[in-house]
């Protein structure tokens, strides 16, 4: 029996899209992530240049590699005195949710299927900018000035960086610190 009132049948026909666009969203994940990683690249290596060395996407993981080496754990997994880089691994889906929701929207929607496509495609290049924000804001966290790193481990310069400390400045700092809690 189909609701009689259009935002129930709307409601209705949603939650019937949704779970379609979530499986298909999860399949496709690494392809749809890659420019998202991109991007997330491009803005972590202007803004923190003498912090970010790469951001390398690894499935549906995203590796935010910093010039900041760290030592070895004292659990006797590595050498005395060996040294590593601290790389900060994200589950990008956490911020990407966003897109099978829009999608499941828009194909709910009583609407002809060309303007449903139209919609979509620019509905999913405006949710661009909002996982690279999360990565950006939740990765920067760390250099803000009221962050210590975990008890077993040490910040030290990476070798090969030239960086003497964490090379930001307190305004960087304070403004990293907002964003995330933005």
């Amino acid at each position: 029996m189909m609701p009689r009132r259009p935002i129930d049948r709307f409601l209705l026909h949603t939650l019937l899209w949704l779970v379609p666009m979530f499986v298909l969203w999860y399949a496709l994940a690494p392809l749809l992530l890659m420019p998202v990683a991109g991007w997330a690249h491009f803005v972590l290596s202007h803004l923190f240049p003498h912090a970010i060395a790469a951001v390398e996407q690894q499935g549906t993981a995203v590796d935010i590699v910093t010039r900041f080496a760290m030592a070895a754990p004292a659990d006797g997994s590595a050498p005395p005195g060996t040294r590593g880089q601290l790389v900060f691994t994200i589950n990008a889906l956490k911020y990407a949710y966003g897109l099978p929701m829009l999608l499941a929207l828009t194909l709910a929607a009583p609407m002809a299927w060309g303007e449903k496509l139209y919609r979509a495609v620019l509905g999913g290049l405006l949710l661009l900018p909002i996982p690279v924000w999360g990565w950006s804001a939740r990765r920067s966290r760390p250099w803000s000035s009221t962050w210590t790193p975990p008890s077993p481990y040490r910040w030290a310069p990476h070798p090969d960086s030239g960086v003497v400390g964490a090379g930001l400045s307190t305004g960087i700092s304070d403004f990293a610190g907002g964003v995330h809690q933005f």
